[in-house]
């Protein structure tokens, strides 16, 4: 055995010594040859290894290069920016910039909520996220902000005295989903607003600050996820499916912070809040009492076969799959009528889409004194609750 390992190790000498033979011979043109069939080991690398290497060395190539793009790009703006500050008043170069951590603003902030009781010549000023900016010219740049899931579209105009050309370039350069702390004058629209939530009103914007700008390049901006569920709508089924694949469900889920930013994400939360208020309201008129139950629990209460078993503290326990029990437990301890809301675990493998292994439940436990009748009513009564809902 120790002949074979000898032998083994004679072979793997002579191929290295081969490999720094070529590396040492000449100049990089067979020094890079001997990297590309050989690893740092000495030994030969198969055509998969080798076709591996290839992309890698390419995509190394790639961020190097747009790397120096933008290492060039940041100095052609620094420039920019010293000839700027040498050419624009001290008032003019107060009406946009960088704002530090420890920034006050005076006076109350807008909430785009309110929207309805705005009027044409009202001065704002107000906390947003860059929707998105579009440039019409050198002159003139639309910029739209947003507020949770409302939008309003900002005007930003190069005028003497006031904002110049370097600051509609210092704007429109600012990355997507970036914070900004914006000052302006509400006005009516010269044409009709169709991409913004707020669309009787826009705002002439007169300064314009970052609080914090988003660092990096963003996988998808909520502007672009929109725009591409309203194409979606308007086309055949094929071209809707290769439309929403720009912006899948694995890069959302793999960004879940952006995807939750969209409205149609949100959107899931609020209807969820909102039906979970009227029931809650509705059997609080009713004389329920909301009950909390514990999630985790030392047996299963109900079938053993749908329950996610754990380890509490080394010993077993369970995932609650119902609070039937706890219920019922509170009805025998005289509460009359209990309720909760509260999140239910049921252990059921299937390769379905429509099996549910988490959910949020609505139960309702009720005692009656004279018949079932009773129970019917608070039941019955949940049809004009789906009727508000809808």
């Amino acid at each position: 055995m120790s002949a074979v390992t000898a032998a083994f190790s004679s072979i793997k000498e002579r191929v290295a010594g081969k490999r720094d033979h070529i590396k040492s011979k000449s100049g990089s043109g067979l020094n890079g040859l001997a990297e590309r069939f050989f690893n740092d080991e000495g030994e030969p690398m198969s055509k998969n290894q080798r076709r591996k290497q290839d992309k890698e060395d390419t995509k190394r190539e790639k961020t190097r290069a747009r790397e120096d793009d933008e290492e060039e790009l940041e100095r052609r703006r620094e420039e920019e920016d010293e000839r700027a500050a040498q050419n624009e008043t001290p008032e003019q170069r107060a009406r946009y910039g960088m704002l530090s951590p420890n920034y006050s603003l005076n006076g109350e902030r807008a909430n785009f909520t309110q929207h309805s009781n705005w009027k044409p010549g009202d001065n704002l000023s107000f906390r947003a996220r860059i929707h998105t900016t579009r440039a019409k010219s050198s002159r003139l740049l639309f910029c739209v902000l947003r507020q949770r899931s409302e939008t309003l579209q900002g005007i930003v105009e190069a005028e003497d005295g006031g904002f110049t050309e370097h600051m509609l370039r210092w704007i429109g350069r600012i990355t997507p989903e970036s914070i900004a702390l914006v000052t302006g004058e509400l006005q009516e629209p010269l044409h009709e607003i169709t991409g913004t939530s707020i669309q009787h009103l826009e705002l002439k914007i007169t300064s314009f600050h970052v609080i914090s700008r988003a660092s990096g390049h963003v996988p998808f901006t909520v502007y672009s996820a929109q725009k591409l569920h309203a194409i979606a709508d308007d086309e055949s089924d094929d071209d809707a499916e290769a439309l929403l694949a720009l912006v899948s469900d694995r890069v959302r889920l793999s960004h879940r912070i952006m995807d939750l930013r969209c409205p149609t994400s949100q959107a899931i939360f609020r209807i969820n809040s909102g039906i979970c208020n009227i029931f809650r309201s509705h059997l609080d008129a009713l004389r329920f009492v909301e009950i909390h139950t514990p999630k985790l629990q030392g047996g299963a209460t109900e079938s053993g076969s749908s329950v996610f078993s754990v380890q509490y503290f080394g010993r077993p326990a369970f995932l609650a799959q119902s609070p039937q029990l706890a219920k019922q437990m509170c009805i025998a301890a005289d509460f009359e009528r209990v309720y909760e809301i509260g999140p239910v675990f049921r252990a059921e493998n299937s390769n379905t889409h429509r099996h549910l292994t988490e959910y949020t439940g609505l139960d309702i436990e009720m005692t009656f004194e004279k018949d079932y009748h009773e129970v019917m009513n608070v039941v019955s009564s949940f049809h004009t609750l789906r009727t508000a809902v809808v």
